[in-house]
């Protein structure tokens, strides 16, 4: 590991470095025998993968992997975008392993003045996102999700066969904008946070 400031001013915490890893080819980890699995491809074992305990701290079931998690990524990749995160949405994913929900995100760019510009329009799209955020989500995002939550919390199904059932079903999960919504309020909120804290008014 070699340490160096991270590149974009206005993220820096005061004069601290962050450490940066030096580049070397991706290595697969070995499988612990009492979690043995296989990947899809050859190109995921050479991804960096971690947990994602935040969101699925007691793994996942097969329903909820079926309908919450994909409106979920979706959602998640598409407010990323949004507001310019420092990661590549189309190279992230996320992944079921033994019933645990795993994560993998590719960093946006390698390069440093990539990066900068990335992290600098990613500064200016939050900018335009924290102010009013509470009045947003109070008089946008939270009924969108009410009225999406209530549409599918009491519907009429008993009239549905398995195939119209199914149908409908995977007509809401692909229209469910939930997770999108949720990212569009969380990040903007952590975001102030962190900005506040590493200014001068929180000192």
């Amino acid at each position: 590991m070699q340490a160096r400031p991270w590149p974009c001013s206005p993220f820096r915490w005061r004069d601290e470095v962050y450490p940066v890893a030096i580049q070397q080819q991706p290595q697969p980890l070995p499988v612990p025998d009492d979690f043995q699995f296989e990947w899809d491809s050859p190109e995921e074992a050479t991804r960096f993968w971690t947990a994602d305990l935040m969101h699925w701290p007691n793994g996942i079931s097969t329903l909820s992997a079926t309908m919450d998690m994909p409106a979920f990524v979706r959602g998640l990749l598409k407010a990323a975008d949004t507001l310019c995160m420092p990661f590549d949405s189309k190279r992230s994913d996320f992944k079921v392993i033994n019933g645990y929900v795993y994560n993998s995100f590719t960093p946006y760019s390698t390069d440093a003045a990539e990066m900068t510009a990335r992290m600098a329009r990613m500064q200016a799209q939050m900018g335009k996102h924290i102010p009013g955020l509470l009045d947003r989500w109070r008089g946008e995002y939270e009924p969108e999700v009410r009225s999406i939550n209530d549409e599918t919390l009491n519907g009429d199904y008993s009239k549905l066969g398995d195939r119209d059932l199914g149908a409908l079903l995977e007509q809401r999960l692909q229209k469910s904008a939930e997770g999108e919504l949720h990212f569009l309020a969380v990040f903007p909120a952590g975001g102030a946070v962190m900005f506040f804290e590493r200014s001068d008014w929180s000192r």
